[in-house]
């Protein structure tokens, strides 16, 4: 089954089966609890391949850093047990919008991210929880750089950059 895949954002991926009914771990990476929580439909696998699996999430609790997910047409722990690693999308409409002056993580990601004084970092390909705060993960130019995606860093937000002021010596830990 192939899927509209421009509707789904890529949300984060199944961790192991929890339980014997079918129940699996889900590691959301780019949605905060409560946002994942009200969406009832997910895509699990990517939504462009034939063997994606389109269903309800009839369930849906917090357990440590992940969430814990009953979904429709997984009834057994070997059937969850299977798709352990697979990727995790959500209808972009069901996500609640953000409040002026914020954004979901999952915007975030693909973006390229510069230096105010124009140093190219490279690209955010996934975003972290780190409790109080989001980090950026950049990648690019062979090194690998996290930076807090925190309105004080953050100079500018367009469709395909943003633009980071970074304090003195950031860059330099992170090697």
């Amino acid at each position: 089954m192939t899927i509209d895949e421009s509707r789904f954002v890529p949300v984060g991926r199944l961790g192991r089966a929890h339980g014997l009914k079918g129940e699996i771990k889900v590691f959301v990476d780019t949605l905060d609890c409560d946002s994942f929580k009200s969406c009832s439909r997910l895509i699990v696998g990517n939504p462009d391949a034939v063997d994606a699996i389109n269903c309800q999430m009839l369930k849906c609790r917090v357990q440590g850093k992940a969430m814990v997910v009953s979904l429709s047409s997984i009834t057994t722990r070997t059937e969850a047990e299977a798709l352990t690693g697979k990727d995790v999308w959500v209808l972009e409409e069901e996500l609640p919008t953000p409040e002026d002056g914020s954004f979901h993580r999952h915007h975030l990601v693909g973006k390229e991210i510069f230096t105010d004084e124009g140093q190219h970092l490279g690209q955010v390909r996934r975003m972290l929880d780190a409790g109080l705060y989001e980090i950026m993960v950049i990648s690019g130019a062979g090194a690998e750089y996290m930076v807090p995606a925190l309105t004080e860093f953050v100079r500018e937000l367009t469709e395909n950059k943003i633009v980071v002021n970074l304090p003195d010596g950031l860059l330099d830990i992170n090697r």
